[in-house]
């Protein structure tokens, strides 16, 4: 349903719940969730382990339309 490129690895953003933390930090439905603090995002498993972690700021590397974009949150 999805025309993605097989050989990309991560997590796609399928949708978000309006005001949730994904929504305020400007991810948006087809974004490719690639690395968080440097580590890869294999699958929705390990970003869910990823997000449980306390971190005092989170880098989080996304691919949209082509390009890789960073982003920074701090807690």
């Amino acid at each position: 349903e999805i025309s993605v490129d097989s050989d990309l690895s991560g997590v796609i953003v399928i949708r978000l719940k309006r005001s949730s933390p994904a929504d305020r930090i400007g991810l948006e439905p087809g974004d490719i969730l690639l690395r968080l603090n440097g580590e890869t995002i294999g699958s929705v498993a390990t970003l869910r382990e990823f997000v449980r972690r306390n971190y005092s700021a989170w880098q989080v590397e996304i691919r949209r339309g082509g390009r890789v974009l960073q982003i920074v949150v701090r807690g």
